[in-house]
């Protein structure tokens, strides 16, 4: 539930619930870097992760097919913390910017990020797509 529906909040009760979740955060980033420790076991639970997210979507489209209606699956918890330090740890990559073909290209923001010799690409436009390269630069997830 959200603190601000509440209408006796105070700017302490703020500041201190944005410090536990910055906590909590930090604590699971620490959590998730204990799961690799070379570029073996990083491959292997990139692997793990990419597998489970595919096998929750692959159930959310035969529901889909058989005529359920259920909700689009978040991505799982564990990969968005890798997310959160590829984007803090990895080095940033030089993007090579197109040449506007039209006027909706100049809105696009693309950035690159290679961490643990693997490489992360967001396209941000109207909405964000996240491509993953392993370290052999095979295109293995887009979302």
């Amino acid at each position: 539930m959200s603190i601000l529906k509440h209408k006796d909040i105070t700017l302490d009760d703020v500041i201190s619930d944005l410090e536990q979740r910055l906590t909590e955060n930090l604590r699971n980033i620490d959590r998730v870097k204990k799961l690799y420790h070379d570029d073996a076991t990083f491959d292997n639970l990139m692997n793990k992760i990419i597998e489970k997210d595919r096998e929750l979507f692959q159930k959310f489209i035969s529901a889909a097919i058989n005529g359920e209606t259920t909700k689009c699956p978040t991505p799982w918890r564990i990969f968005s913390i890798i997310l959160d330090i590829v984007q803090s740890e990895g080095e940033e990559l030089p993007v090579k910017k197109p040449k506007p073909l039209i006027s909706i290209n100049k809105n696009i923001i693309r950035r690159n990020i290679k961490y643990m010799g693997w490489t992360f690409h967001w396209l941000h436009g109207k909405n964000t797509l996240l491509s993953i390269y392993d370290r052999s630069g095979d295109l293995i997830y887009q979302f």
